[in-house]
């Protein structure tokens, strides 16, 4: 076989959300292909790198796609796969996979994506992303790929049926359960844009003024 051939599989592959190229501690890619599907099934102390608790000197942003008994075969290998494509022609990072998640840093900056399965009425795959104040526009850039990596792989599951939900941020930083947070819908989150300064937590005892810039990307308004 011709090597333009066997490069033509390979991007044939990674297009198709099959595989992605690994990169090395430098964030550069190897000469190397990795397919999620043959990650074994070990385990991953992943919480000695994605602490429990929220760093003080950092805000959190993340959203859940809920599905219903069952998530779809080979759903959360393509979206590992596809986040890749969509991170590659911005971002300078490492990863790390195991066989139920992966890990990304960029600069100051983690991403965390799971598929949870303890309960298997309701599997989710879920991406949380950490990173200071200061870079919060950076911090929902990464997610918005993210995002965009999980829906464009959904769209090719049409009669896929799921709850997906933006938990309220300050909610989940002032100690707020998922269950006792203040939920948004998804796909309103991602189209708006933040155009003031404060908006509403309902769902806190008292309603409480927040950071706007926490519910919606900063930017101009549509």
């Amino acid at each position: 076989m011709m090597q333009n051939e066997i490069d033509g599989m390979i991007d044939l592959l990674k297009l198709n959300n099959h595989c992605f190229e690994e990169k090395c501690e430098e964030g550069v890619a190897k000469e190397s292909l990795r397919f999620p599907w043959f990650i074994e099934m070990r385990d991953f102390d992943w919480e000695r790198e994605w602490a429990a608790e929220i760093p003080l000197d950092n805000i959190e942003l993340g959203f859940a796609y809920a599905f219903y008994k069952k998530l779809p075969t080979t759903l959360y290998e393509r979206v590992a796969t596809r986040l890749n494509l969509s991170l590659d022609k911005h971002l300078r990072y490492k990863r790390k996979d195991w066989a139920n998640g992966a890990i990304v840093t960029a600069g100051n900056l983690k991403l965390l994506l799971r598929r949870e399965l303890h309960d298997e009425a309701r599997p989710l795959i879920s991406v949380k992303v950490r990173g200071p104040p200061e870079e919060l526009y950076l911090l929902w850039d990464l997610l918005l790929k993210s995002y965009e990596a999980i829906n464009t792989v959904a769209k090719q599951s049409p009669v896929l049926t799921c709850d997906k939900s933006f938990p309220c941020p300050h909610c989940i930083m002032s100690g707020y359960t998922l269950e006792e947070a203040e939920i948004h819908p998804i796909k309103a989150i991602m189209v708006m844009r933040c155009t003031q300064l404060t908006a509403d937590c309902g769902n806190h005892v008292k309603p409480s003024k927040i950071p706007a810039a926490l519910l919606a990307p900063p930017g101009k308004g549509k």
